[in-house]
């Protein structure tokens, strides 16, 4: 359903799990301002995506964080 109309996009409500995510940004609201220009299919293809992207993300800073944390104190 188009929630409003701004500029030359018509604007849809935003998918929760994604305000979810900008939220955890420094750039909410741009990306929600950008976010509310695509038709909620293409949200939950970019929710989808970001889904796979996070877990690759946190898979690579958990592997860091683990390297630090074993790594034997400097003298």
């Amino acid at each position: 359903m188009i929630a409003e109309e701004k500029s030359a996009y018509p604007t849809y409500e935003i998918m929760p799990e994604l305000k979810t995510i900008t939220s955890l940004t420094y750039s909410e609201q741009f990306l929600n301002h950008e976010l509310e220009t695509f038709q909620p299919k293409i949200q939950k293809r970019m929710l989808n995506a970001m889904k796979t992207l996070m877990a690759d993300e946190m898979a690579y800073v958990l592997s860091v964080e683990n390297l630090k944390r074993n790594k034997p104190p400097s003298e």
